[in-house]
This record gives structure tokens, C-alpha cells and sequence, in this order.
């Protein structure tokens, strides 16, 4: 999985009337010393009635980051309505709530995509705090209690843990010698950050903070973020949407041969799915389709070749944690099976892509330059279905598409743009999992869903560790066979899967539980409706193999020309035969490292039959060695 990230500064001081809360997970209450906390906020923010009378507010500030000033505005009504317009070089955003209904543009302003979910969940908690329904009369419907204390930047404070109806909670950090707000804990997914909030004045009746400091500037100066307060007024938004969602404002799909439609080959290449697309007008090169992408991504090294303006600084989640990079605006992105009259293929217009060194980490293990990933601002404008069998792709007007296939529907809820199905493992252990078409290893499960479900230590399957990763870094993993998984009405026994502890990335969520690869996609003709939230999965050739992890235990990357070995699973053929890491590859079975491609020696190494003799010759201390190794099922 790779999310695009910008965690945008959320205000925590703005109150108005309580407004309705359809969820109540959980009980209002509130404990006597936190009371006593927030009467005195109350009362040294103006008092009762000063209170009482923020009803509506609209609130407009100057945003500094670290690579861009601009503006940020926000409109409240009570905990149900909630807009946020974000200006700040390329990112021209929105996002809003609108009675239980929640949206969000993309960074162009122009794309809006529903909020389902954890996303609605989160953007409803931030209209609660906004509101600041835990000060009002039955905490609007939420739980207070007493925190800790603190003693920093010369101030001591005294905290109170606030639990809304529904979504993240945060600790509000109150100032003990002025009973103001001075410091928030946001919280989400398993990540929790500080905002600092200083420099309070009478504005519009009552006292508010008029700085607010997201980050050090001095320690993590990317991710830092200043907001100014302009001015505070008592008025609804102006424009005739009002907190519902824009119009939207793409630019029409151009269709290079069929209106409507475009069948498109593709590479099934060491599990990803590849297809050749070009940016500005730029030569033709591979790109991987990512439907565990929020956004498009180049690398870096393309986006100058292909004249790609830069602006601003962005940071990108993947599997194994963050990367950072820039954002950059695009012409034309042109994915095609050719070039010429003839080519099938589209058009996708005014694009603004992530800029990241993917081919940092791809192009050891891909053997050559990866030039970007397709991710959802480009699919999610099309029905895409993926054919593995005959290795076709077809990008489909929604307006005009209808299924006519086989197979089941799924229903999906989209996470940051990615498309998310109910999971069960086992008997009992359900989740909901990225389907993520760009993910190439295991069916991974998350840390916390391990924990959960108690599948370490539990089981008595063998088990072997492995490294995998993406953007933002490598990770252990533990694989090992599971009794079954269950997809809506596809099921199959003893799935090879991935077990992780990691605590970071994707890896790492709490929200999601894990992710379904094309190792399992594979076995299905998988269409994803992203306009009716829906997934088609028709059982494919692949369907009744059982799952296979590797013959070999063998993993080769390659560096600077030098193919080497990267990873040696224990008690695979590989170990056993005396291979090891940093082993430098020379040849296999006589033939010479140079005229073997990656697919080719997966083949053998993963694919060859049982009892298949290998002879490896390898570089170890400046000498050449050969070592046999006979194929064999890890597990």
C-alpha cells in the first residue's frame, strides 16, 4: 500500500451550538476532576454565556509550511456541518460534512470523492472537537476523564482524555495557571501528534488562540505547520453549495481508438501488473497499476526527464513507513497499448502526481527503472477490470458500463482512496483488507490483527521469516499457512500468509487489518467499479491451485549491475544447500547471470518442480563457487 500524506493542521479552540450526532458507541459521561477542568476553561474563555453564543464560525488563517504559505479557512456548524478549504502552493483542497454525509477533493480542488468508514468516522470527530461538544452540557455524547500532567516550556498542565461518539479521541493539555487550552494530542490510526495552540486574544466574544505549531521546525522541519488566525466571524459559507460537495471540475477522458472503453495489455511481471504510459508527451515506459495507491506517484529520476514542474514538499505512507518528495503538475498522462493510429488507450488530463525515489528500492528488486505508479486519482475515473489470464486491462466508462460476467459483487469502502473488503481467516478472525493490485507479496496481515487474533504462537504450521517492504523501508515478516480465508463466497484452505509485528506504516495500522495481493487476485478476473463502490471477482485458471510460497527460499536483488543474494529463508533448499546472503549470483545451471531476466529465474526458483536439481555458481570472498540446490516446497 502507498497513501499519499498530508496531515493538515486541525484547529481545536472553535465553538458553537451543539449540533446533532446520529452515532452514540459511546457513553456520555464525564469525571468530576475533568468538570472541574473544563467549567475553568470555560469560564477563562469568556464565560457561560460567551460560550453559549458561538453558534456559527467561520475562521480564516494564514498556513505556513515548510515549503509553501498560503491560507486555511474553516466554516462550523454545530458537530454536523464542517468545511475546510486548504490553499497552500500546489494544494488547492476541500473537504466537508454534511449531516453524516462526508467528502473530499483532491489536492487540485477538482476530483470529489466520498469519505466512507474510518475517513468518515475521523473527519466526523474533527467536527465534534471543532464544535467543542466535550465542553457542553451531556459532553455531546462523548466520555471525559482526567489524564496526566506535564511541566514543558515553562508551563505546567493539566490534561483531560476526550472519547467522542465515534472516531479518534484526543488529550486536550490546559495551561494550569490560566485554565486555557495550550496543547493538543491528535490522534489516528496508530500515529498521535502535538499541536501547540498560543498567543490567546478576545476575538468575536470570547478568548482564542491566534498561533497555532504543528511539528518542530527545527527537528522535522518537512512535516512542520503554522497557522496564523486573520479574523473569526458569525457566517455560514458562501458559496451555493454550501457544506454539500462541489461540482466536479475534471477535465474530460480523451479515448484514443473506442469511445468508452480501452483493452490494454499488460505484463504480469514477479506480481505486478505493468503497462506503458507516458507523461507530457515523454518516450513510453513501464508503469505499475496501483490500486493500494492514493495518487500517482513518479519517480524522480522520469519526472525530470519528462519536464515535470516540482512545487512544494508532500510525505507518502507505504507499507514499511513515510518517504518524502514534491509535488509536481502534469499535462497529460497517455496510457496506451502503442504508439501510432492504431494504439488503444486514453488520455487522462491535469494531473497533479507525487514526486518519490521509488527507484531507490524498486530497481533492485525489479532489475530496471519502474517510471511511476498508477494509483487511484487516475483509476478510480474508470471501471478497471484486471484479466490475469490473458494478461488485459480494460478501463471502462462507468456512465456506460454494465457487468456481464460472471462471478460476485463485492461491496468496498474506500480508505484514503483505497478499496477495502471484509477478510475472515479462520474461523473467526474478520478484518478488512486493502485490496491492493500493486502489492506483490503475501496475503499480509497486520501487526495488531495478529495480536487480535492470537496467530503467533498458536499455531502449529511451520513458519519461516522473510523481509518485505515498499516505499518507506523493509520489514521483517513471519509466513507461514493459516487453516483457511474466506472472501465473500470464495473460500479456499490453508493460505499462505505474511504475520507481522511491525508497528509502522501500513504494516502497522490499527484501522485496516491487512492486505490482499495479486498473489490472491491472481486466482480471480477482478473488476473494480470504483463509482458504484463495488468489486467483481470471477474465479480465473488460477483459482483452484493452492497457494505456493517458494521452492527455493531464495531472494536476488540487483545493485550497480551486480545481481547478489538478498535473503535465505531458513530450513528452505537454499539454506540447506550452504547459500548465503551477499552470495554474488555469477550463473545458474551454466548459464550466465547477464541472460537471465528476474521472471526467468522466479520461474525456476519459485515455479520449478519438486526435486529439480539447480546448479548456482556464486562469488563468495573473490572466489567462485558452484552449489547445488534441489527445489522443494518451503512449506
Amino acid at each position: 500500500m502507498h497513501r499519499v500524506v498530508r496531515r493538515g493542521v486541525v484547529a481545536a479552540w472553535i465553538a458553537m451550538a451543539a449540533g446533532s450526532f446520529a452515532a452514540t458507541a459511546v457513553r456520555a459521561e464525564i469525571s468530576e476532576p475533568a468538570r472541574a477542568v473544563v467549567q475553568r476553561y470555560v469560564e477563562a474563555s469568556g464565560g457561560a454565556a460567551a460560550f453559549a453564543a458561538d453558534t456559527v464560525l467561520h475562521v480564516k488563517c494564514k498556513l505556513s509550511t515548510s515549503a509553501a504559505r498560503g491560507k486555511y479557512e474553516t466554516w462550523v456548524n454545530g458537530a454536523a456541518q464542517m468545511l475546510v478549504v486548504e490553499s497552500a502552493g500546489p494544494v488547492q483542497m476541500r473537504m466537508g460534512l454534511d449531516r453524516g454525509a462526508a467528502w473530499r477533493t483532491d489536492i487540485q480542488g477538482r476530483n470529489v470523492t466520498p469519505l466512507e468508514g474510518k475517513d468518515l468516522e475521523a473527519l466526523q470527530s474533527q467536527a465534534w472537537f471543532l464544535s467543542e461538544q466535550w465542553a457542553r452540557e451531556g459532553q455531546g455524547g462523548g466520555k471525559v476523564t482526567m489524564g496526566g500532567t506535564a511541566y514543558t516550556r515553562g508551563r505546567s498542565m493539566t490534561s483531560i482524555v476526550v472519547v467522542p461518539p465515534i472516531g479518534p479521541g484526543r488529550t486536550l493539555w490546559f495551561d494550569a495557571e490560566t485554565g486555557l487550552l495550550a496543547r493538543v494530542t491528535h490522534r489516528r490510526d496508530q500515529y498521535a501528534w502535538d499541536e501547540q495552540l498560543l498567543d490567546w486574544k478576545t476575538i468575536a466574544g470570547r478568548k482564542r488562540w491566534t498561533t497555532s505549531l504543528l511539528g518542530d521546525s527545527l527537528l522535522f522541519r518537512a512535516s512542520f505547520e503554522r497557522m496564523n488566525v486573520d479574523s473569526v466571524t458569525r457566517t455560514l459559507p458562501g458559496v451555493a453549495s454550501g457544506f454539500a460537495p462541489p461540482a466536479s471540475g475534471l477535465r474530460p477522458i480523451a479515448w484514443l481508438k473506442t469511445k468508452g472503453v480501452a483493452r490494454l495489455p499488460f505484463q504480469y511481471r514477479r506480481g505486478h501488473v505493468w503497462v506503458r504510459a507516458s507523461l507530457n508527451g515523454s518516450a513510453p515506459a513501464d508503469f505499475i497499476l496501483d490500486t493500494g495507491c492514493t495518487m500517482t506517484a513518479v519517480d524522480r529520476n522520469y519526472a525530470t526527464d519528462a519536464g515535470i514542474t516540482l512545487d512544494g514538499r508532500m510525505t507518502a505512507e507505504g507499507v514499511g513507513g513515510t518517504a518524502s518528495g514534491a509535488w509536481g503538475r502534469v499535462r497529460t498522462l497517455r496510457i496506451s497499448s502503442g504508439v501510432g493510429a492504431k494504439a488503444d488507450g486514453v488520455d487522462v488530463p491535469d494531473l497533479t502526481v507525487a514526486e518519490l525515489g521509488l527507484n531507490a528500492t524498486l530497481e533492485k528488486l525489479e532489475w530496471d527503472d519502474t517510471a511511476g505508479l498508477i494509483g487511484y486519482d487516475v483509476l478510480s475515473r474508470f471501471v478497471v477490470e484486471f484479466d490475469f489470464d490473458k494478461q488485459v486491462v480494460t478501463l471502462s466508462d462507468p456512465a456506460v458500463w454494465k457487468h456481464t460476467g460472471g462471478g460476485a459483487a463485492l461491496p468496498f469502502v474506500l480508505y484514503h482512496g483505497i478499496p477495502t473488503i471484509e477478510v475472515q481467516l479462520n474461523a473467526s478472525c474478520r478484518g478488512r483488507f486493502i485490496v491492493d493490485v500493486g502489492n506483490a507479496t503475501v496475503m499480509a496481515v497486520n501487526s495488531h490483527q495478529v495480536d487480535d487474533c492470537k496467530l503467533f504462537g498458536t499455531r502449529k504450521t511451520k513458519e519461516v521469516r522473510h523481509w518485505v517492504g515498499g516505499i518507506g523501508g523493509a520489514f521483517p515478516e513471519t509466513v507461514c499457512r493459516l487453516d483457511s480465508v474466506r472472501i465473500g463466497p470464495f473460500g479456499w484452505n490453508e493460505p499462505v500468509a505474511g504475520l507481522t509485528l511491525h508497528r509502522y506504516g501500513g504494516a502497522g495500522s490499527v484501522e485496516i487489518q491487512g492486505n490482499i495481493g495479486t498473489t490472491v487476485l491472481e486466482r480471480f478476473k477482478c473488476t473494480f467499479d470504483y463509482a458504484r463502490g463495488t468489486l467483481w471477482l470471477e474465479p480465473g485458471a488460477r483459482y483452484t491451485q493452492r497457494d505456493r510460497f517458494s521452492r527455493s527460499g531464495l531472494y536476488f536483488v540487483r545493485w550497480q549491475g551486480v545481481v547478489y543474494v538478498a535473503a535465505v529463508v531458513r530450513h528452505s533448499p537454499g539454506e540447506e544447500a550452504g547459500l548465503k546472503v551477499r552470495d554474488i549470483l555469477k550463473a545458474v545451471n551454466g548459464k550466465p547471470v547477464e541472460r537471465w531476466t528476474p521472471e526467468a529465474l522466479e520461474q525456476l526458483f519459485e515455479n520449478g518442480e519438486p526435486g529439480t536439481l539447480v546448479k548456482v555458481t556464486v562469488e563468495r570472498e573473490l572466489v567462485d563457487q558452484v552449489i547445488e540446490v534441489t527445489l522443494a516446497d518451503v512449506m
